[in-house]
């Protein structure tokens, strides 16, 4: 999938170890933060939702190639905030304005990411939902950054 190959260019670009597993990206953060990025197609259109996660422990990683789904702090991408819509990305305008908006405001941010703490303070205002797992790990009793 181009989009993929071009979410991984962007990746590397910016210094991360990227690890890519079926439609998933997945870079370790360090300190037990691995971020991941999916790519889920629509069950009734061809188009696809980009889910974006952190997976947190409070051990050793558990799990190298977590599911999106189990990541304790997630969001999701869509094209218009009001709906659920999923993007259409065999659209090369579409693929080229979701790289774009990546690299304008998320790259920076994960560059940053050392810790749990670190994660709270790059995130915070973007819409991340926490699960009460993220809540323990990351001390802190609210459900979205």
């Amino acid at each position: 999938m181009e989009i993929m190959n071009q979410f991984v260019v962007l990746f590397e670009e910016n210094k991360f170890e990227v690890k890519k597993k079926g439609n998933s990206i997945y870079l370790e953060l360090g300190n037990n933060v691995i971020f991941v990025l999916n790519l889920q197609k629509s069950q009734w259109s061809d188009c696809y939702y980009i889910n974006l996660g952190f997976y947190l422990s409070d051990n050793d990683l558990s799990e190298k190639y977590p599911k999106a789904h189990l990541c304790q702090v997630q969001k999701r991408l869509v094209p218009d905030a009001e709906s659920d819509k999923c993007y259409e990305i065999g659209n090369h305008e579409v693929q080229d304005e979701i790289i774009a908006l990546f690299r304008n405001t998320m790259i920076d941010r994960i560059k940053m990411i050392e810790d749990f703490s670190s994660l709270v303070e790059r995130m915070e205002g973007t819409g991340f939902y926490l699960d009460a797992d993220a809540q323990r790990l990351l001390g802190i009793a609210r459900h979205k950054l």
